[in-house]
């Protein structure tokens, strides 16, 4: 399940982000579309009540059943250290990429394009794809980690914790929604 949600993430960055990027809509627009977009799935979710669980979400049936310790099809365990060692592997992957891409040529094209985008597309830099290309990184990196044990949450504010333990919140990522403007 969840390497599907990934890849339909991937799909739905696409079809959202190429129109925006094609038609030049950045900014508060773009932030504007995002936030549409997430209201739709959110009635979309709501709306399908039978399939989703609505806006309570599906509460699945425990993989652990006979004396198992663990299910790696269900992503179930019965020590907590084991998810926290799985984000600890998420979090390191996260800063192995956000190296690759710092070092890469795909930053200066980036900073480029931040700071003039109509001087960065004469001297070829593809503005688009590069647009494209990060919006759909941010989308898998988000989607990839989205199953996370979350301590707080509400619309504008989400917290993850990566811990053994409730009590001993190692490390947490914190998340805000705040637009964007170029």
């Amino acid at each position: 399940g969840a390497l599907i949600g990934v890849v339909a993430t991937v799909v739905l960055a696409v079809i959202i982000g190429y129109p925006c990027f094609r038609f030049k809509i950045v900014g508060h627009y773009f932030a504007l579309v995002t936030l549409a977009l997430s209201e739709v799935v959110r009635l979309v979710i709501v709306a399908l009540r039978e399939q989703t669980g609505g806006s309570l979400g599906i509460t699945p049936k425990s993989a652990l059943g006979g004396g198992e310790s663990y299910s790696l099809m269900a992503l179930q365990f019965d020590s907590k250290l084991v998810w926290f060692y799985i984000m600890l592997a998420f979090w390191l992957m996260a800063l192995w990429v956000w190296h690759q891409v710092d070092r890469s040529m795909t930053r200066l094209a980036l900073q480029a394009i931040s700071d003039e985008e109509d001087a960065a597309a004469s001297v070829g830099i593809p503005v688009n794809r590069s647009k494209l290309q990060v919006t759909v990184l941010s989308a898998v990196s988000i989607s990839s980690t989205s199953h996370r044990r979350r301590c707080r949450g509400s619309v504008s504010r989400c917290k993850w914790c990566l811990a053994p333990s409730q009590e001993a919140c190692l490390f947490c990522l914190d998340l805000r929604l705040v637009p964007y403007s170029s």
